[in-house]
């Protein structure tokens, strides 16, 4: 085994084990995000009892890969809540539920009693109202009605301002619910702004102490394909004090 193997599962193992309540997973396509993710969450389901996790994705075919790749893993069914676009599985006592961020959005407003506030086809009214509350909130809730203690993101740099600091506004009101937020500054779908803050990852990251990892070897690209995205993104690397990726595929 390769020194360069033997440092990724060392980063890999940290992260499954950190205990801490924000953790920041950055890495590009490739890097195995999403298989560190289930595999820290197998890790506390088996470590803990009566926890409630709640996934959030961006879109449903997300959600369904999630969906998919943590019942493999866990062998549970993770079974789908009426017509929502939510995922409730029981493992250990603990709830895993999975769920886009419209239907999370849904699901928050109907817990605290905010939908007669808008029409319920204005989903974009949703998004408006929950941030104008979400600073006298202090949960997040389940499909279930149960309150969850461990938020978990995928894909966080997609997630627009009015997202992030209506997550952000709630954890501060709830410092023992743990987030963890995956994804890659770089695939960032928003421009940035006039004070050169990128939205996502800086409002989580102004506002909250995150451990932050760094997944930087890819087991999708041979080396040169990485070389080229080295070189074409290294102002942003540089930018954002991120790290050169290095491949794990040999080639001949």
């Amino acid at each position: 085994m390769s020194e360069l193997i033997v440092n990724s599962e060392k980063i890999i193992q940290q992260i499954i084990n950190d205990n801490t309540n924000y953790i920041n997973v950055n890495g590009a396509a490739g890097c195995g995000k999403t298989t560190v993710m289930i595999k820290k969450i197998e890790n506390e389901v088996n470590t803990n009892t009566n926890k409630n996790i709640l996934i959030l994705t961006l879109v449903s075919s997300v959600t369904n890969e999630i969906k998919k790749r943590t019942s493999d893993r866990l062998q549970i069914n993770i079974k789908k809540q009426g017509n929502s676009n939510h995922y409730i599985g029981e493992y250990n006592n603990n709830n895993i539920s999975i769920a886009n961020f419209d239907a999370f959005i849904h699901c928050q407003l109907d817990n605290n009693n905010l939908l007669n506030e808008i029409e319920a086809t204005q989903f974009n009214q949703k998004k408006i109202i929950y941030n104008k509350y979400s600073k006298s909130i202090n949960k997040f809730f389940l499909k279930n009605k149960k309150e969850a203690d461990i938020v978990i993101i995928d894909e966080y740099q997609d997630f627009n301002t009015y997202d992030v600091d209506s997550l952000v506004n709630i954890l501060k009101n709830n410092r023992n619910c743990k987030l963890w937020i995956f994804g890659d500054k770089l695939q960032s779908i928003f421009l940035e702004n006039k004070k050169n803050i990128t939205y996502a990852s800086e409002i989580f990251n102004r506002n909250l102490n995150f451990n932050k990892y760094y997944l930087t070897n890819c087991y999708r690209c041979p080396l040169s394909h990485i070389n080229f995205v080295n070189f074409v993104t290294k102002d942003w690397i540089n930018y954002y004090q991120l790290k050169l990726l290095e491949t794990e595929i040999k080639e001949n």
